[in-house]
């Protein structure tokens, strides 16, 4: 079963980061067809609109390591 509709892509989305991540460069290399397995789901090359779910997911693990990042340091700062 498909899931929701994407809506319009958030304000923090930063196009040119996403396309410099590896996982988006090892995309790009794929031919129409292949796919590759990220964040335990499955992208196809060439398949609608896979290549806007894999930016966002690229997108969504960068946000969380940056929050995780940044709690990180301020425990440290506190210990």
């Amino acid at each position: 079963m498909p899931g929701p509709k994407m809506g319009e892509r958030p304000i923090d989305f930063d196009e040119m980061t996403v396309r410099r991540a590896p996982t988006f460069q090892k995309w790009l290399a794929l031919r129409d067809g292949e796919k590759i397995r990220y964040a335990c789901r499955d992208f196809i090359k060439g398949n609608g609109n896979d290549e806007e779910r894999l930016m966002r997911r690229i997108m969504i693990a960068r946000r969380n390591n940056i929050r995780d990042h940044e709690m990180l340091k301020r425990a440290r700062q506190n210990s």
